[in-house]
């Protein structure tokens, strides 16, 4: 070998070496930044989540697959888990994941269902990326089950409410079915997303429109008589009316169903020369036709002022405002819960 090949032979193989090792060790997936490059998009819908953990990016990846079809910014609850037990689940699901930054929950309306995790990649910062994908198809058909279970067990509810021999009961079973038409509302709306083929062919046996009529027309059916043998409660029975009003419900003083509100103060000697405290106690009962109390709401509270006349009102202000909160949040949920159906049917 001349000396001009060996010496053209070492500056190749520098060339090379050199270039090798430039080379990124850890390369970005294309996925990362078009997930359908992984999943193409006439056939999965897919979305990329980052965590500090894998098990983080995973549920980043699922909320924000959720985000696809509808979401809103919470950071509470709320009652999504309403009638679960009426509504069986089948496969995988997700709902109401968390997101990492801050304690907001972003909450999907929906339940989704045949979610699956693809591939995971860390980049050399040690933020972990994940995929989360699910089939179109494959999932519009567990979609159109469960909608079909769904309306079976609507129109079961529908039947029985028919049949109910009390307005109490005929309101838990619109309420029951109706919760479960707004599922399946959702779940049409996410096929329609899926695959608007198949769900133009979904047929509903039931009218959702008219079902959310009769549910308002039992509202104005049902009626309560608000009282209190207590002269202090008397100023408190406004927050109760407009409560109930504002739930759907009518106040009347003929009403067979009854709200009783109790309500004391009592003046406390504490050893405190600048402050007069007074502690209330308020009680009010929620009572059927039949004469059976259905639901309970208790506050007990001190608040304190410069006179026991200021500490009193002040304590009539803040029992106002729990009835107008915690007592319509609680009444509510109770409203729409499984232990009114179990009830009223017992």
């Amino acid at each position: 070998m001349s000396k001009f090949s060996l010496i053209l032979c070492l500056a190749s193989l520098i060339f090379w070496v050199t270039l090798d090792g430039k080379k990124e060790k850890n390369p970005r997936p294309a996925w990362v930044d078009n997930p359908a490059l992984e999943y193409h998009a006439l056939q999965y819908l897919s979305a990329v989540g980052i965590g500090s953990t894998r098990a983080q990016a995973e549920d980043n990846a699922r909320a924000n697959l959720a985000k696809i079809f509808q979401t809103k910014v919470s950071s509470s609850s709320g009652y999504e888990e309403r009638y679960q037990e009426l509504v069986d689940s089948e496969n995988s699901s997700f709902s109401n994941q968390t997101e990492q930054s801050a304690t907001v929950k972003v909450l999907s309306s929906q339940t989704l269902s045949n979610v699956k995790i693809g591939p995971s990649w860390t980049d050399d910062l040690g933020r972990v990326y994940a995929l989360a994908y699910l089939h179109r198809s494959s999932t519009a058909e567990i979609q159109r089950r469960m909608i079909e279970d769904n309306s079976k067990q609507i129109m079961a509810l529908l039947t029985r409410a028919v049949e109910s021999s009390t307005i109490w009961e005929n309101y838990a079973l619109l309420s029951a079915a109706e919760k479960i038409s707004q599922t399946n509302q959702e779940l049409l709306a996410q096929m329609r997303i899926l695959s608007s083929d198949e769900a133009a062919l979904i047929s509903l046996p039931y009218d959702a429109e008219i079902l959310s009529a009769q549910m308002d027309a039992i509202k104005q059916k049902i009626s309560f008589n608000v009282s209190s043998t207590d002269d202090e409660a008397l100023p408190l029975l406004t927050q109760v009316k407009e409560v109930i009003t504002n739930l759907g419900f009518k106040v009347s003083e003929n009403a067979e169903n009854q709200i009783r509100i109790s309500y004391q103060t009592q003046e406390l000697n504490l050893d405190n020369p600048t402050y007069k405290y007074i502690r209330y106690q308020m009680n009010i009962s929620v009572i059927d036709h039949q004469g059976r109390e259905m639901f309970n709401f208790s506050d007990s509270n001190r608040e304190a002022h410069f006179s026991f006349a200021d500490a009193k009102d002040r304590a009539l202000r803040t029992a106002a405002e729990k009835i107008s909160q915690d007592f319509k949040q609680k009444f509510q949920s109770y409203l729409l819960s499984q232990n009114l159906l179990d009830e009223t049917l017992e």
